[in-house]
């Protein structure tokens, strides 16, 4: 049987159908035990096999699919099987340090699950401080109007012509005479808007108009943005998440007792370049009153990529 016949679609108007050909492009179903009976060497590379039963045998597990190897010498299990990474057998995955260091030099993962206020450079007018409270880490105003305490994140940067993801669990009992900057490459909560490429939460009142939070985003050429109906004001912490997907959205979500869509912003999104390095995460908050406010942060987290050649890559041995 030629190449042709075993890797192309049969053609009925020039091929003549037989068995061999027949089964060369079908699945050979049985019990594991069954098909380790077979002799692979004769049997056309490719060929795809799905067990059933319920006894592995020899390495094959029931309710798995497989394939002949190119030398015809093993068979190979199809993707989509549960794994643990925790061997570097096909079955399992590979081992997964390999998959961290196969992505050493374009991954961001800035994991802060557990927040501290010495992790961040801070910046703040008055008495306004961070510090490490009970559960949380607290952003806590002066009591003078315009007193503001704002935290970054050291050095670094964001590929933002991929994907990415940023979320904060927390709080503030407040939603009057506040401003509320918090996500990616946002400014500091005491300056005007300006065209750097970011995209994050927002919330600002001067008036004692009770506010939410609006969705912010900046592609470098131009910024705005979006009301939501997401309340500002909470009694508990509460987890809210943006995913920025490049040139089409920025989408916000909250997860209460399910994963709920707040909204979904579709203007001035960024799709190239990076993050200036020193506000990748960024948070702030300011009193707009002499009355002293206070914003919980429980966890922050962020996902992404670094831009090419900003860290050299690892070549994964075997």
């Amino acid at each position: 049987m030629s190449a042709v016949d075993i890797g192309h679609d049969l053609d009925v108007n020039t091929a003549n159908l037989s068995p061999a050909k027949i089964n060369a492009k079908t699945f050979a179903i049985g019990t594991c035990q069954y098909i380790n009976s077979l002799d692979l060497s004769t049997l056309n590379p490719g060929k795809p096999f799905r067990t059933i039963g319920d006894s592995p045998n020899g390495g094959l597990k029931p309710d798995r699919t497989y394939f002949l190897s190119a030398d015809q010498s093993r068979l190979i299990p199809d993707s989509g099987i549960f794994h643990l990474h925790n061997t570097d057998a096909s079955d399992d995955g590979g081992l997964y340090r390999k998959i961290r260091l196969a992505n050493f030099n374009n991954w961001v993962n800035f994991d802060m699950l557990f927040p501290r206020s010495g992790a961040f450079k801070v910046t703040s007018q008055g008495t306004s401080n961070v510090a490490d409270v009970g559960d949380n880490m607290t952003l806590t105003t002066g009591s003078v109007t315009g007193d503001y305490v704002h935290i970054r994140s050291q050095g670094g940067t964001l590929d933002l012509s991929k994907q990415s993801a940023f979320a904060v669990y927390g709080y503030t009992p407040s939603n009057t005479k506040i401003t509320l900057k918090i996500g990616i490459g946002m400014e500091y909560v005491n300056v005007q808007e300006g065209l750097d490429k970011r995209y994050g939460l927002e919330s600002c009142d001067t008036a004692g108009t009770p506010r939410q939070y609006t969705v912010v985003s900046s592609n470098g050429v131009g910024w705005d943005a979006d009301p939501t109906t997401e309340e500002i004001l909470q009694s508990s912490a509460k987890g809210l998440t943006l995913v920025h997907n490049p040139n089409v959205s920025v989408n916000f979500s909250r997860y209460v007792s399910g994963l709920e869509t707040v909204s979904v912003k579709t203007t001035n999104i960024p799709n190239s370049g990076t993050v200036k390095p020193g506000a990748v995460v960024s948070a702030g908050f300011k009193t707009n009153e002499s009355v002293q406010k206070f914003y919980y942060i429980n966890s922050l987290k962020l996902e992404g990529s670094l831009p090419d050649q900003y860290i050299s890559p690892v070549t994964v041995l075997s």
